[in-house]
């Protein structure tokens, strides 16, 4: 059986107090059942009858700044369970080795120069010169009110968020994972600036459409300026009568 720290004074925090029943109930049985590592498996079945019933949207929503999901929306990190539990990760210590080792596996280390073993980690701090292991979490998850935001046609979010989080699955069978998530926020900007949500050419797709079809693939249509498309027009006018 593991023993953990827990702060006493989160009854005190707004953050907390001001959380529903259910919602603290399933806060408290995450920081239980998270590895030492602070990674959960995501399973909102089992979650919810230990927890005698949760709304997992309400969940996703109200926790939303609390955990970091990766591996494809399979697990969750809690991102201050390093930071309250153990402090600063120091690799000579034994019982942070072990957590060193699995927060490395899912690429969630920022490694230390003078580190050999993490030398080759894609988080290098330069300016650091202890000799001590910091935890950061890999943003990796692009998160669906990001999206939301930037995409700006706000219809159908429910089957949009289902798409997005790799619950249903795409016109090419896949699933979104984490890597297309990126390149979906990557993606959407411009589109947004040279699509029109109000039917103008070219139209903006629906959310869920764009992403039923991987619509991030797809080459950007650039819109056609009115002025340019009014002299194309008058030059296609000429050649006609010219012609006649």
């Amino acid at each position: 059986m593991a023993k953990r720290f827990t702060d006493t004074d989160k009854w005190k925090k707004r953050w907390f107090r001001t959380l529903k029943n259910d919602n603290k109930v399933f806060w408290m049985y995450l920081l239980d059942q998270c590895d030492h590592a602070g990674i959960w498996d995501v399973d909102f079945e089992l979650a919810s009858y230990f927890c005698n019933g949760i709304n997992e949207q309400e969940i996703r929503t109200v926790f939303r700044k609390q955990y970091q999901e990766f591996d494809g929306g399979r697990r969750w990190f809690v991102k201050d369970f390093i930071d309250f539990q153990y402090g600063t990760l120091n690799h000579n210590v034994n019982a942070h080795k072990s957590v060193i080792g699995i927060l490395n596996r899912h690429s969630l280390v920022v490694h230390d120069i003078h580190n050999e073993q993490l030398m080759n980690s894609s988080f290098k701090d330069k300016d650091k010169d202890i000799d001590k292991v910091q935890v950061k979490y890999k943003d990796i998850r692009a998160k669906f009110d990001e999206f939301w935001s930037l995409y700006d046609l706000k219809i159908g979010r429910y089957d949009a968020e289902q798409y997005w989080w790799g619950k249903k699955k795409l016109k090419n069978g896949k699933c979104i994972g984490d890597e297309e998530r990126v390149l979906i926020i990557d993606y959407v900007p411009k589109y947004a600036e040279t699509s029109h949500k109000d039917g103008g050419y070219p139209a903006r797709k629906h959310p869920k459409t764009f992403l039923y079809n991987s619509g991030w693939e797809d080459e950007i249509i650039l819109p056609v300026d009115s002025s340019i498309e009014t002299m194309l027009k008058g030059i296609r006018s000429k050649k006609g009568h010219s012609n006649e």
